[in-house]
């Protein structure tokens, strides 16, 4: 009995203190924490979300002595802090406040890291939150995720009846004006309220009432005609009705299925012909990540720089000749072009170049074999970070490095991820030997 805690709500203090003497409950008042979520009963306030906050804040915290690249803190965001939110996204409708403050610590940690400067973000938030074969990262949006999980719960009443209808055996689980049992769709939105009267079927009936506890009706009207025509032709069965809920290519199913309602109400974007050549199986996720930057072109570049700082020499620091920018650094220095040629001059063959609008062509061709699509790829990815790395080794005056130590640590790269997948991969068996033939050729 000591356990036990009552709530009581709407009744006065005499009756209060009777059900305290007769149960000898211990009594408290809402909002109260349970489980970890706030019990209210009321719209949720700054103070019922800031437990939400205040944890990811430590997680993030807990992180800060740690060296993480950008790579690193994606994983994190999208397996822990995405696992955090996902507990509250499911249980309420947060307040747009709420997921604007997780939305901003999520992106300062990503940009920044430990350093939490908001002023070092590369791209707006909502861009990482979208799918990869639209050019984001592959995060959800928590706003998005949000409409998602209380779209189950019926707490976006505005959006359910777009997806969700009933089929119909008894009716007495499908609300004859507001479930979307008819092809005619929700019948209050065609007729409002005034069709309470023309039909004589009440707020609440549900579609069993109104088939069985009335009398058929003749209108004038073709719409009441066919609401008629719909209800007198539905069959009659003991089974109970069935929730249905719309899925791929428009088609309802009996069950929900958070992925494909998150597809319907997102807003989507024209799906990037690139990101084949950058979310494949077996990338090194930093090389990736990097990649995924020099083609969004967000890398900090000289000419970038220049545009900042008009004092700061933005020549480029592999060939000291030209103004850095993306498609100089990669592949149109005379640096990078000899390491790129003799990387990569077997296998892209009559098709060589060592300009990035082509060579971005080439490494998304469907018509590659696997072998050799994933080695061109991986070559590709680590090319660009390699190359951004000796850059900024260069910029922190740090001892340069020629292009042929670039490429041993490249072809060391390679022949490591090889060695380490071909027992996961027995399809990439031969892709060994096609490397070390085309670096010898």
């Amino acid at each position: 009995m000591e356990k036990p805690t009552m709530y009581l709500g709407g009744v006065t203090e005499d009756i209060q203190m009777e059900l305290e003497n007769k149960f000898h409950f211990k009594t408290d008042k809402l909002p109260v924490h349970y489980l970890g979520l706030p019990l209210t009963t009321k719209s949720m306030n700054t103070t019922d979300y800031q437990p939400l906050i205040e944890t990811i804040r430590t997680r993030i915290g807990s992180w800060k002595n740690q060296y993480l690249s950008y790579a690193g803190r994606l994983e994190l965001l999208g397996s822990v802090i995405w696992n955090i939110s996902s507990v509250w996204l499911s249980a309420f409708r947060l307040p747009k406040a709420c997921i604007r403050e997780i939305d901003k610590i999520c992106s300062v940690f990503l940009w920044s890291g430990s350093d939490l400067n908001p002023r070092k973000a590369k791209l707006c938030w909502e861009e990482v939150c979208r799918p990869r074969e639209e050019g984001g990262l592959g995060l959800r949006s928590l706003k998005d995720m949000n409409n998602v999980t209380v779209l189950k719960l019926f707490g976006v009443r505005g959006l359910a009846p777009e997806f969700c209808k009933v089929e119909v055996y008894n009716g007495k689980g499908a609300s004859f004006w507001y479930d979307q049992w008819s092809p005619l769709g929700c019948l209050m939105d065609m007729l409002g309220t005034r069709g309470q009267i023309y039909t004589r079927i009440r707020q609440h009936d549900t579609v069993h009432t109104a088939r069985t506890k009335r009398r058929r009706r003749v209108h004038r009207s073709a719409g009441l005609i066919q609401i008629e025509n719909q209800l007198q032709s539905l069959s009659r069965s003991e089974e109970e009705d069935v929730v249905l809920w719309k899925g791929k290519q428009d088609i309802y199913k009996d069950q929900f299925l958070t992925s494909e309602t998150w597809n319907h109400i997102r807003t989507k974007k024209e799906k990037v012909s690139w990101h084949r050549g950058i979310w494949f199986t077996h990338a090194t996720p930093k090389h990736r990540f990097c990649t995924w930057l020099a083609i969004r072109n967000w890398l900090t570049m000289g000419d970038k720089m220049v545009t900042w700082n008009a004092g700061i020499d933005g020549t480029c620091v592999l060939c000291m000749q030209q103004l850095e920018t993306r498609n100089h650094l990669f592949f149109g220095c005379d640096y990078s072009s000899s390491l790129w040629y003799k990387l990569m001059n077997v296998f892209m063959g009559n098709g060589y170049s060592e300009e990035w609008i082509d060579v971005v062509l080439f490494i998304q061709k469907p018509n590659l074999d696997r072998t050799r699509s994933f080695l061109v790829r991986y070559v590709f990815q680590s090319t660009i970070y390699m190359i951004w790395h000796e850059r900024n080794c260069r910029r922190h005056d740090e001892r340069p490095r020629s292009p042929e130590v670039l490429f041993a640590m490249i072809d060391r790269l390679v022949k490591n991820r090889i060695m380490s997948i071909r027992a996961q991969d027995m399809r990439l068996d031969c892709a060994f030997q096609l490397w070390i033939g085309a670096v010898q050729a």
